[in-house]
């Protein structure tokens, strides 16, 4: 009995939701939306693997600007450690990029993609998250993008511009619980119905 209730405690008191910055900078640029998208007390920053102790959900990886170099070494550490405990990982906008960097993909030229179509393939990870694939109307602009010949061999992408071919979304093919988009679906109210399933994938 009294363990029962020190164990509902302690699991009450575990963050279920890590979250590594591309840049420590932007800490306050994505406060508030975090609060708001994942609730006041279900997520932390981290800095190193240590604070990956395996039973935490998920891991996002998250930001504008590109990671230095020391941060990059620093989040391999914590990508491997979370694959090791299988948790969830979502990258989200720079954190897209850096997803398909660890696996081997090339890193992001600079070019600017603004409101447009996309197409979501059919039968991909995200698809059945947002629940529809095919051609959806986005109204958002990236700095730095992506092509095919670009993406790591083990992923697969999962949204394309239709326009540019630039890729939007990245997910690793297979089994795995990784996936990575490029638009900022934290509190963002313009873009498209379903795509606030995303935060309810990162919460579950």
């Amino acid at each position: 009995m009294v363990w029962n209730i020190v164990y509902s405690i302690l699991i009450n008191e575990i963050i279920m939701i890590l979250v590594y910055l591309s840049d420590p900078s932007e800490k306050s640029i994505y406060f508030k939306e975090l609060n708001l998208s994942l609730g006041l007390k279900n997520w932390k920053i981290i800095d190193d693997e240590k604070s990956v102790i395996g039973v935490e959900n998920s891991l996002i990886i998250i930001g504008r600007n590109r990671l230095s170099k020391e941060r990059k070494k620093r989040f391999k550490k914590i990508f491997d450690k979370a694959i090791k405990n299988n948790l969830k990982i979502i990258g989200i906008e720079q954190g897209m990029f850096i997803i398909n960097e660890i696996f081997g993909g090339e890193k992001p030229f600079k070019t600017i993609s603004q409101g447009h179509e996309m197409f979501i393939g059919l039968g991909t990870k995200l698809a059945s998250i947002i629940g529809g694939s095919g051609n959806v109307k986005v109204i958002f602009s990236s700095p730095e993008n992506i092509k095919i010949n670009h993406k790591a061999d083990k992923l697969m992408a999962s949204a394309i511009n239709i326009n540019t071919g630039f890729i939007e979304a990245i997910e690793l093919k297979g089994e795995g619980e990784i996936l990575g988009v490029l638009w900022p679906v934290l509190g963002n109210k313009k873009l498209p119905n379903g795509f606030e399933n995303i935060i309810n994938y990162i919460v579950d």
